[in-house]
């Protein structure tokens, strides 16, 4: 408390309370690694989570997943990422649910119009027919990457090195043939 003294008597100024904590939080916690995870099983992205103002910054979320990787990480990180991994493969398959309902759903794909007498009659909504196979196109898409053993259009060839880590095969895919290796160097003269 501050003193001050007005027209000579002594008074008393309460000190002004102290500021609270402000800013997004940066430092890991259990509960908060749970609510990141259970809001990506739900259907929300990272990016959407990360706007809300009482959860950390995407770039906090990277570093903690970067830092789980490292041996001396600790055991609650290691976990989140587990969990994190697991709410994504989650949300793929709530993703993948979704390409159903929308191409099921015929709900807008008419509209009802007037012609030139003022007759009403029915016509296809090419609009909303358009909009409709740019989502489910956008979702194959990033299931695609998501998870691309499991959506992707390609096959997908993978080998592991020596540590068990998988790793994709690249370049041309490797074809069988059931011709004899002379058959398949001769110029085709018998």
């Amino acid at each position: 408390m501050k003193t001050a003294k007005k027209n000579g008597a002594v008074t008393k100024k309460k000190a002004a309370p102290a500021k609270k904590k402000m800013g997004r939080p940066t430092k890991f916690s259990a509960a908060l690694g749970k609510a990141i995870c259970l809001r990506i099983t739900e259907g929300e992205s990272l990016r959407t989570i990360c706007r809300d103002e009482k959860m950390p910054a995407r770039a906090s979320v990277h570093l903690w997943l970067l830092t789980a990787l490292e041996e001396t990480s600790s055991q609650a990180l290691k976990e989140f990422s587990d969990q994190y991994e697991k709410s994504m493969v989650v949300r793929a398959e709530n993703m993948f649910d979704e390409l159903e309902e929308i191409a099921d759903d015929g709900t807008n794909d008419w509209v009802t119009r007037k012609n030139s007498n003022g007759d009403d009659y029915e016509a296809v909504n090419t609009e909303h027919i358009q909009r409709s196979r740019l989502r489910t196109d956008v979702r194959k898409w990033k299931l695609s990457k998501m998870l691309p053993k499991r959506f992707s259009d390609k096959n997908v060839h993978v080998t592991e090195d020596t540590e068990g880590n998988q790793m994709p095969i690249s370049g041309n895919a490797i074809t069988f043939s059931s011709q004899t290796d002379n058959q398949l160097t001769s110029d085709g003269d018998s």
